[in-house]
């Protein structure tokens, strides 16, 4: 996990910007249902996005009240149904330059709401 810490800020301003790349997802190993991730738009703006229970076809895998009342306060904004554009939690920025608040959420949803730990394996997946 350390090194994934280390590594997102210089992952989303360096990948993620680039013109060939668009999204970087990043699962939870062990339960790979569960992820994490952030979108930049055509600007080059990131949107960070987690998987809602909408996804999550196990009840294990569900993210419980507690979860859901702490992406809130992390200023999170809840899922607006499957057929909607925004079918998972999600966070969009005010302001440009955003990617360290951006690699913040989202490390802080591995590891607070998926207890991803430094031993944890993650898996991180960049499409077009």
């Amino acid at each position: 996990m350390r090194s994934l810490v280390g590594n997102l800020p210089e992952l989303l301003l360096h990948d993620i910007m680039s013109p060939s790349r668009h999204v970087v997802l990043i699962e939870d190993a062990t339960r790979s249902a569960r992820y994490v991730q952030v979108l930049a738009d055509k600007e080059g703006k990131l949107f960070v996005e987690c998987v809602s229970n909408v996804w999550l076809d196990d009840e294990e895998d569900h993210l419980s009240l507690d979860d859901e009342l702490r992406l809130l306060e992390l200023g999170f904004q809840p899922p607006e149904g499957i057929d909607s554009s925004r079918p998972n939690w999600w966070w969009y920025p005010d302001e440009d330059g955003l990617a360290l608040e951006a690699c913040t959420k989202m490390v802080t949803v591995l590891c607070e709401i998926f207890a991803v730990r430094p031993h944890h394996h993650v898996w991180v997946r960049q499409y077009t």
